[in-house]
């Protein structure tokens, strides 16, 4: 009894596995029975510059001019992106009032931002050189927490860049001690929401020797808007 129960044991298993091997072959089969898909050669003459998302080749679009571009040109004041020259003496006092407002990217087009200053989005330009310390008083005149985050300053994160509730006053002071361009940016959570909603500008710091003579110097900060 006992034999003849293990013998059906085995049987059973034997016929599994048999079944697992055959649906595995077929499928395999299947796969190699469908015909490999050709690179299709791109048409002659098309540029090697294409956008993958669209299958249209980018230079097609070279010199094309947006239909409202007059209309767009005419609703919107130019941002004055002049650099200005760097504050005198040892210490540069900066203050910026956090607001709520809305602004219009488009004819008819408003967009509710969150703004370093009023200005809307980009936040104004801080201007400093190599060893001048920053005094930084910030407002928040929003409606909920921000902050702000300078990636010039080597300063505890914790204690600077906290979050200030609304109606919140906070000064702190840091050294500029590393020249180039850098971002400042809101830190508060989600700090990728804050930034996309217009909180976002640049800080420059010259280096101490300064930089050579140009005629003039402008500050262009990209976004999405």
């Amino acid at each position: 009894m006992v034999a003849t129960m293990l013998l059906g044991l085995a049987v059973g298993v034997v016929g599994f596995f048999a079944l697992l091997m055959w649906a595995d072959a077929r499928e395999s089969g299947d796969a190699a029975a469908q015909p490999a898909e050709a690179a299709a050669p791109a048409p002659a003459g098309q540029d090697d510059a294409t956008d993958y998302n669209t299958a249209l080749p980018l230079a097609s679009f070279a010199g094309v001019v947006p239909e409202n571009a007059a209309e767009l040109a005419a609703a919107h004041k130019p941002y004055d992106a002049t650099l200005l020259p760097v504050p005198a003496g040892d210490l540069v006092k900066v203050q910026m009032t956090l607001k709520d407002m809305v602004v219009e990217v488009a004819p008819g087009v408003r967009y509710n931002t969150w703004a370093f200053d009023g200005h809307g989005a980009p936040g104004p330009i801080v201007h400093v050189r190599e060893g001048q310390t920053v005094e930084m008083t910030l407002k928040n005149g929003g409606a909920i927490p921000h902050s702000i985050d300078f990636h010039a300053a080597r300063i505890a994160p914790n204690v600077a860049f906290r979050d200030l509730a609304p109606g919140e006053s906070f000064t702190f002071r840091f050294t500029a001690s590393d020249p180039g361009v850098f971002m400042y940016h809101c830190g508060t959570k989600p700090v990728l929401a804050h930034i996309a909603n217009g909180m976002y500008g640049a800080i420059i710091v010259e280096p101490k020797a300064g930089l050579p003579k140009v005629d003039n110097e402008y500050v262009l900060v990209g976004s999405e808007w």
